[in-house]
């Protein structure tokens, strides 16, 4: 078995290729057409062989994307994880040390994480999955920001925010980022410039013109519409306006190729996951065959609980942040919306989540989600390994 460590850099990558604990070959790896064919050609020479490196961010994804293109057998470490591995061989710390010692833990790593590689089909879904991902992470620092400025501009118009900020309140806010951007006009001009840009039911479009000149008359104004924060909220709103639309457009590309896929079908059967949640984790997890069994997928995503106790130090249980981030954020969103709709649904997971809280195991809320998160990878796993279908009396009975 051949085990090939690479130490990924910025610039270049610096490989270690061993066999049976015997270095054969080390050298540096550049990113340009050659280097690359070189070194595709240079692992396809070789029978069995297994790639290892760490997860570094954008730079490890070229090097995953490369492995996946011609089928490699690869292992992408956590840099916790690979320093555990690797942690009574560090000396030192430089490129070549490193990839070296990541080709020396490849036979721990043998049946554990060979072929991770993704269809092209799946590789589409992750791709949007973690565009709607990085969207979500934009859209909700804008939101933050933009409640900042208007409530700089006027205190009282988070009166008009009380549950989130959608489209229909943040044309509000570019409408009237001021309130004498209201003052101005009177209640015909305001309600024919609110039905211009957003559809409301006329019932609805008189309480909010209402609740607007109420909240402009209401506010002590201490600068002018001409103040440049007046101009932020407008680009911030505008900004906001465009990324929930190319995340919806995103969010409908990704539903539309889970469509009929066995994983997303077998999430979906779970009641309160929803569509758009399924869809994200489907594009995360990809084909579940490579994961033979449930610990390996706990594996893959990192949400292992841990308890330390040492003499008569004992610390509480905690999360292991080893895995896939991005699963294990849409997770904790899934249980989360478990919990929120517990009364509509039923789902043995929620049972679970507060089985966890009470005696013997009093847990803590974020470790008994936790424990709800690798409880619901087991359920999909085991459904998806025997082509079944979420059922309530089933889970409870086992």
């Amino acid at each position: 078995m051949h085990y090939l460590g690479i130490d990924v850099g910025k610039k270049e990558s610096y490989v270690a290729h061993y066999e049976n604990n015997e270095m054969v070959n080390e050298f540096v790896l550049h990113y340009d057409y050659n280097s690359l064919t070189r070194f595709s050609y240079y692992v396809n020479g070789l029978k069995t062989k297994l790639i290892v490196f760490e997860a570094t961010g954008v730079y490890s994804t070229l090097i995953k994307d490369f492995c996946q293109k011609n089928n490699f057998d690869y292992a992408r470490l956590n840099p916790l994880e690979a320093k555990m591995h690797i942690k009574t061989l560090r000396r030192l710390k430089n490129d070549r040390v490193d990839a070296h010692h990541l080709a020396l833990i490849g036979p721990d790593l043998e049946g554990e994480k060979i072929n991770n590689a993704l269809s092209g089909l799946e590789q589409e879904r992750q791709t949007y999955s973690r565009m709607i991902t990085h969207l979500d992470e934009d859209i909700n620092r804008l939101k933050t920001r933009l409640r900042e400025k208007v409530f700089y501009v006027s205190p009282q118009f988070e009166e008009l925010y009380q549950h989130d900020l959608k489209i229909p309140q943040i044309k509000l806010t570019f409408l009237f980022p001021h309130p004498e951007c209201i003052l101005e006009y009177d209640k015909s001009t305001i309600k024919d410039l609110i039905k211009k840009h957003i559809k409301y039911n006329e019932n609805t479009l008189n309480k909010i013109t209402e609740r607007l000149i109420r909240i402009a008359q209401s506010t002590y104004i201490l600068n002018s519409k001409d103040d440049p924060i007046v101009e932020e909220i407008k680009d911030i709103c505008d900004s906001l306006i465009t990324l929930i639309e190319r995340k919806k457009k995103y969010s409908t590309k990704l539903k539309e190729l889970c469509e009929g896929d066995k994983l997303y079908e077998v999430i979906l059967s779970v009641p309160g996951t929803g569509e758009q949640l399924a869809a994200l984790l489907t594009g995360e997890l990809g084909n579940l065959d490579r994961f033979k069994t449930n610990k390996k997928l706990n594996a893959f995503v990192g949400i292992d609980v841990a308890h330390y106790q040492s003499g008569n130090n004992e610390k509480k249980d905690f999360i292991n942040r080893r895995g896939n981030r991005h699963c294990r954020k849409i997770l904790y969103e899934i249980v989360l919306l478990f919990l929120l709709n517990q009364h509509r649904y039923q789902n043995h997971i929620c049972d679970y989540y507060y089985k966890q809280k009470k005696p013997p195991y009093n847990k803590h809320h974020k470790v008994a989600i936790g424990a709800c998160m690798n409880q619901f990878l087991e359920v999909i796993h085991f459904l998806y390994k025997h082509n079944l279908r979420y059922d309530y009396n089933l889970a409870i009975a086992q």
